[in-house]
């Protein structure tokens, strides 16, 4: 989609049309964003912590750090090269903790925090790309609208930044943020109660949203169903539950990892994923501490996928049709031919538009040409 302005906003969408087709025997392209999942227990958070760092691939060595390390909690288990059990039994005397789980180069980071927190994020990672607002979910045990924040390691001098909480969602301005790492959300500046303390991580990805590669000027192949592109290689990190190279493979019930092979039991759990997906909850739940099943007509991690595929409705952990499964053919049109570079507006008047576009190309851009199939494009233009 692109626009432009004149005397008034115009919105323009160009996509290539063919037969629909599904893709879910598609194999997936090989991958450079290694399969580590962190299991994050949410029915005791926060608070007393239990969570499990996995891998479906049994050739990852998987290694665990608790940041910072100068502490003997919480305890830290490795049960094989492919399993790592963190456990915290007592409330955290020490604040500005997180854990971390590596695998080549590439981690995972969540916080730890107190049950006396003022401010309990819905999603203990997220990531915002470059010139994005940082935008959040808050439970807050506090009533008042402004707060306080800084990146760790916080220091009695601050400098703390002011924001506001508005209905229960954070806003930080791309600005103001100062960096990848883990934040502290306070409800005054002093006298500072740590164990009052919230915390988030957060990964800034590297380039602007929807692009990728060494310059940023690659743009991001469609990651269906919430999937996130990487910003250095373009692959898609699939929400759990989900995979394949444009994450168009739906797993079977209770099943995560990039080959759907690792059991899970998801509710009260969240699950978080190497940048830039983050963390949500586990299929089938949402809510702060992930126990609330979907609504009818929702599916996935997080609640956040309907049920549009499906003539009479759809599971609500793996999206699979009730009836009809000849429908659940990922969405039905979602197989077409589309361009992923988005078309460019050159001027805009009142009784014209001029549109410049590449030629959809297969290999490239999302979707596929059935044989015999002709391709022609779609133009939708609006004015508001």
């Amino acid at each position: 989609m692109a626009g432009g302005r004149s005397q008034s906003t115009a919105f323009l969408v160009m996509v290539a049309v063919a037969s629909v087709i599904c893709l879910s025997n598609v194999a997936a392209d090989s991958s450079s964003v290694p399969d580590v999942n962190l299991v994050y227990d949410m029915t005791q958070f926060p608070g007393n912590t239990e969570a499990l760092c996995v891998t479906g691939d049994m050739t990852l060595d998987l290694t665990a750090t608790i940041i910072p390390d100068r502490y003997n909690e919480p305890k830290v288990v490795k049960e094989s090269p492919n399993k790592i059990k963190f456990t915290r039994d007592l409330e955290a005397r020490h604040l500005g903790q997180a854990l971390m789980c590596t695998a080549n180069n590439k981690g995972i980071l969540v916080p730890l925090m107190t049950s006396d927190a003022k401010f309990i994020p819905r999603r203990l990672t997220v990531t915002v790309s470059q010139e994005q607002d940082l935008r959040l979910d808050l439970k807050t045990k506090s009533t008042q609208e402004f707060f306080w924040w800084m990146r760790e390691p916080v220091k009695k001098t601050g400098p703390w930044t002011s924001a506001r909480v508005v209905d229960d969602k954070l806003r930080i301005e791309h600005s103001l943020l100062q960096g990848s790492g883990l934040y502290s959300i306070a409800y005054k500046q002093e006298p500072i109660v740590y164990k009052e303390l919230g915390f988030l991580a957060v990964t800034i990805r590297e380039c602007r949203e929807h692009q990728y590669g060494r310059a940023c000027e690659e743009w991001c192949p469609d990651c269906m169903y919430g999937g996130e592109c990487d910003a250095v290689t373009g692959e898609c990190v699939c929400p759990p539950g989900l995979k394949g190279h444009r994450c168009q493979i739906k797993c079977n019930e209770n099943k995560i990892g990039k080959s759907c092979n690792i059991d899970i039991d998801g509710n009260g759990k969240q699950i978080c994923l190497v940048a830039p997906y983050g963390c949500e909850c586990a299929p089938g739940y949402n809510g702060t501490k992930c126990e609330t099943a979907c609504s009818d007509g929702y599916w996935g991690a997080g609640c956040h996928q309907t049920c549009s595929h499906c003539v009479e409705g759809c599971t609500a952990i793996a999206g699979l049709c009730k009836k009809d499964k000849n429908a659940d053919c990922v969405g039905g049109d979602l197989g077409l031919p589309r361009l992923r570079k988005p078309p460019r507006v050159t001027e805009i008047k009142h009784d014209r538009v001029t549109v410049t576009f590449d030629p959809w190309k297969a290999g490239y851009d999302d979707g596929e040409l059935p044989s015999g199939s002709s391709l022609n494009y779609v133009v939708a233009y609006w004015v508001r």
